[in-house]
C-alpha cells in the first residue's frame, strides 16, 4: 500500500505536469496508475491496474500475479482474462504512456514488464514495445521490442543506466495485434523504480561514471589490478582453455571430449549492484556441434580451481554453492533442452533444478560474436542476462542466502565442453575494467577502490600514487575542498592527478607502492620507514598498522589525515662493508683498535659492541669509562686504552645504519681481542759483602 506522502507526491504532479524526482517507486499497489494516460485502436485489452491471472493456450500468455512481494497484489497491464483469448488485445494497439519524471540527479530505471504472445507466425504488426523519451516525449527511442514471435509470459526486467540529470523521461509501452488471425497477445508492467547512482566521494559524479571512486587519484581500474593486463593476469585458465589474445580466450578447441574454464581469481560481490559485458562466439558447427558455455558465479571451495563435468554438464555442473547462465548449443533430451540453440538459469550443484524457463535462440553456432550483458540489481535480488540484447532469461532470489553459501563475496567464470559433438568457443572482452571484481588487499572488507589506505601502512593512497601534493587538505582525497581542484571532463579524476604512471612501483616488483607494505624492498616495513615513528611492535606481520581502521579504510591510531611518508620509504638502502673488522692481539696496559670500512647510498652511523660470553649477548658500547678508557664507539673505528687482562677473549662487531632504512642495520663480522701479561723488568738493589783475605 502506498503511503500518504507518496500519494500526495503524485497529486502534486497532477497540479503541476511534471515531478522533479530523486526517487521514484510506482508498483501500483495504490490500486490506481496516477498520471499515466492510455490510448491506442484496439478493441479490446486497454491498459488497467489490476492482480493478472494465469491464461494458457498452447503458451502462458499472461502471468498468475503481479511481480511486486507480498502482500503486493497488482500490475499494470492488457486487461484480466476470464478465459484464454477473452479480453486480449485485438484489433490494433493499446499503447500507455507515463507521467514526465524530472531527474534532477543521474540515475537508474528499472521496470518489470511481461509480454505473451500465441502466435501463428503471420503479422509483422503483432509487436510488443518499451519505449522512452528523455525530452518529456519529443522523441523516443527504444528500450525493449519483441517481434512476431511466440513468447510465455514471464515478469522480466528492463533497465536503462545513466539517465542525465535534467532529462525529462517518459515511459510508453505499446502492445499490438495485427489484421492476422488465432492470436493471443497480452503485455503488462510492474514495479517501476528510478534511483539516483551513488556517488560515494561526494564529487558530483556518480559512482556508474566515476573513473576515481574515492577521488585517490587513482582510477578505479588501477585499483582492482585490470588496467594493462591480460585475461591470464585476471583470470586462472584451466583444464582445455587457452588465452588466446590479451583479451580472448578459448574454452574448447574444435576437439571432442574437452572442457575448459576461465576464473578470476579475486571475488565479484552481490552486495552491490553491477553490470558485465563481454562476447561470445560458439563456433560454426550447427549441425553437429556442442555443447556451449556456462557462465558461473559460485563460492566452492577449489575456489578459482573449480572445474565441473563435462559434455552437458557444460563444464560446470558439479560446482558447489553456485548458479549457471547458459548458452547451450546442444539438445541433451533433458534438463529443459530443447532442439535450437538455448538459454535458462540452473543450479550449479544440480543440474535438472532449472531457475528459469528455456529461451528458444534459434542457431548461436554461426562463427559470429555475440554480445552477452549481465546485470545484478542488489536492491531486487535480481540477476538477468541478455544475448544479442534480447532477454536471456531473469531470476529474481537471494542468491547469496540460497545458493551461494551465504557469502556475498563470489568467484566468477566461464566453462564449456564438447563430447561427441565439438565446436571452437570463445568468450573475449572489451576492457577487462569493466569486470566488476573485489580487490581488497589489507583484508579489511573495503575494496581498494574506496579505501583511501590500501594497505593499512597509515601513508595514504593519494600520497603513495604520487599525488599528495593535490591533496591540500590532508584529507586522502583530491576534490573541490583542494586548492587548484579541477575536473573538467567530468570523469570523477581530477585533472591534475591524471598522468603516465598512476601507480609508482618503487621496487618494481609488480606491486605498486599504495599496495605494498615495503615499497623500497628493503626489508623494512613502510608503517615504521615513514614519519610516524612507529615501531615493529605497532605492526602486524604483514606490515600493517594495528588497532582498527575507519570508515575510509585508515588505520584508526593515524586517522583520518594519515601519516607523512619520508624519502626512505621508497628509497632502499644499500650498505656494503668494504673491510671487515680484524681480530687484534695486545697486552695489559696497552691499546687495541678495531676498524671497520663501510660505504651505502645514504649517511651511515655506527655502533660498536662488545660480547663477553661468547658472542651470546651484545652490549653497547660508548666513549668514557676507565680500565680501558673507550673511545670512536661510534665511529668506523674504535680504540680501548690500557686493556685489562680480563678482556681477554672479549668479542667486538659494529652495527651499521644507513639512513634510507629506519629498521635494518647491517652488521660487521665478530671478531675476539687477545689480552696477554705484558713483559716485567725490576730493578732490584743488590747488596755485595766482601770477604777480607
Amino acid at each position: 500500500m502506498k503511503s500518504f506522502k507518496q500519494i500526495k507526491s503524485i497529486f502534486i504532479f497532477l497540479l503541476m505536469g511534471a515531478t522533479a524526482v530523486a526517487q521514484v517507486s510506482e508498483d501500483f499497489e495504490s490500486g490506481s496508475a496516477i498520471g499515466w494516460t492510455t490510448s491506442g485502436t484496439g478493441s479490446s485489452g486497454t491498459f488497467i491496474v489490476g492482480n493478472p491471472t494465469q491464461q494458457t493456450s498452447t503458451v502462458v500468455t499472461q502471468p498468475e500475479d503481479d511481480h511486486t512481494a507480498a502482500p503486493g497484489v497488482n500490475a499494470y497491464f492488457t486487461a484480466t482474462n476470464t478465459s484464454a483469448g477473452v479480453n486480449d488485445v485485438d484489433g490494433g494497439t493499446q499503447i500507455t504512456t507515463s507521467p514526465i519524471y524530472n531527474i534532477t540527479a543521474t540515475s537508474n530505471l528499472s521496470l518489470w514488464y511481461f509480454h505473451g504472445q500465441r502466435d501463428t507466425g503471420d503479422d509483422a504488426n503483432d509487436f510488443f514495445l518499451i519505449e522512452y523519451s528523455l525530452n518529456g516525449g519529443a522523441t523516443y527511442n527504444t528500450l525493449v521490442s519483441i517481434g512476431d514471435i511466440q513468447t510465455t509470459a514471464v515478469w522480466q526486467e528492463a533497465t536503462l543506466n545513466n539517465i542525465a540529470s535534467g532529462s525529462n523521461l517518459v515511459i510508453r509501452v505499446s502492445v499490438s495485434d495485427g489484421s492476422g488471425e488465432g492470436d493471443i497477445i497480452e503485455g503488462g508492467i510492474d514495479d517501476l523504480t528510478i534511483i539516483p547512482n551513488p556517488d560515494t566521494d561526494g564529487d558530483g559524479i556518480q559512482d556508474s561514471a566515476d573513473i576515481d571512486n574515492d577521488n585517490d587519484g587513482i582510477p578505479d581500474c588501477f585499483e582492482d589490478g585490470a588496467e594493462d593486463t591480460t585475461i591470464g593476469d585476471v583470470f586462472s585458465i584451466n583444464g582445455d582453455a587457452t588465452q588466446i589474445s590479451p583479451l580472448e580466450a578459448q574454452l574448447t578447441p574444435e576437439v571432442n571430449g574437452q572442457a575448459g574454464s576461465i576464473t578470476i581469481t579475486d571475488r565479484v560481490d552481490f552486495n552491490d549492484s553491477f553490470t558485465l559485458s563481454f562476447e561470445a562466439n560458439l563456433g560454426d558447427r550447427d549441425n553437429n556441434g556442442a555443447d556451449g558455455i556456462a557462465i558461473i558465479f559460485h563460492d566452492d571451495p577449489a575456489g578459482a580451481a573449480a572445474v565441473g563435468a563435462p559434455g552437458n554438464g557444460l563444464g560446470a555442473r558439479g560446482i558447489q554453492n553456485g548458479i549457471v547462465l547458459e548458452l547451450d548449443t546442444y539438445d541433451n533430451n533433458n534438463n529443459g533442452d530443447v532442439n535450437n540453440d538455448h538459454t535458462m538459469i540452473w543450479e550449479s550443484d544440480n543440474q535438472a533444478n532449472a531457475l528459469t524457463p528455456t529461451v528458444d535462440f534459434g542457431n548461436l553456432e554461426d562463427g559470429l560474436w555475440h554480445p552477452v550483458t549481465i546485470t545484478w540489481n542488489a536492491t531486487t535480488n535480481t540477476i538477468q542476462y541478455t544475448v544479442d540484447g534480447i532477454n536471456a532469461a531473469t531470476l529474481t532470489n537471494d542468491l547469496v542466502t540460497n545458493f551461494f553459501g551465504g557469502n556475498n563475496l563470489v568467484f566468477f567464470g566461464f566453462s564449456a565442453s564438447t563430447g561427441g559433438s565439438r565446436n571452437d568457443q570463445r568468450i573475449r572482452f572489451a576492457n577487462l575494467c569493466d569486470i566488476p571484481l573485489f580487490v581488497d588487499d589489507d583484508g579489511d572488507g573495503i575494496p581498494n577502490y574506496l579505501d583511501l589506505d590500501s594497505d593499512n601502512d597509515g601513508i595514504l593512497d593519494v600520497v603513495e600514487g604520487g599525488d599528495g601534493a593535490l591533496d591540500t587538505n590532508n584529507d586522502g582525497r583530491i576534490d573541490s575542498s583542494d586548492t587548484g581542484y579541477a575536473d573538467t571532463n567530468n570523469d570523477g579524476q581530477a585533472d591534475a592527478s591524471v598522468d603516465t604512471d598512476e601507480t609508482p612501483d618503487s621496487d618494481a616488483d609488480n606491486d605498486p607502492d599504495f599496495t605494498d607494505n615495503d615499497s623500497d624492498n628493503d626489508g623494512c616495513f613502510d608503517a615504521i620507514e615513514a614519519a610516524g615513528s612507529f615501531t615493529a611492535a605497532d605492526v602486524d606481520v604483514d606490515g600493517e598498522l594495528t588497532g582498527g581502521i575507519d570508515t575510509n579504510g585508515i588505520p584508526n591510531v593515524v586517522s583520518p589525515a594519515g601519516q607523512n611518508t619520508t624519502a626512505i620509504v621508497t628509497t632502499a638502502a644499500t650498505t656494503n662493508i668494504g673491510t671487515q673488522p680484524t681480530a687484534q692481539a695486545t697486552t695489559t696496559t696497552n691499546n687495541a683498535t678495531f676498524s671497520v670500512a663501510a660505504t651505502g647510498n645514504g649517511t651511515l652511523t655506527y655502533q660498536w659492541q662488545q660480547s663477553t660470553d661468547g658472542g651470546a649477548n651484545w652490549t653497547d658500547l660508548a666513549d668514557g669509562s676507565t680500565n680501558p678508557v673507550i673511545s670512536g664507539a661510534t665511529t668506523d673505528s674504535i680504540t680501548l686504552t690500557s686493556v685489562p687482562l680480563a678482556y681477554n677473549t672479549y668479542q667486538y662487531r659494529v652495527v651499521i645504519n644507513n639512513d634510507n632504512s629506519a629498521c635494518i642495520d647491517v652488521i660487521s663480522n665478530e671478531v675476539s681481542l687477545s689480552v696477554t701479561i705484558g713483559t716485567v723488568i725490576t730493578n732490584r738493589r743488590i747488596t755485595y759483602r766482601v770477604k777480607p783475605n
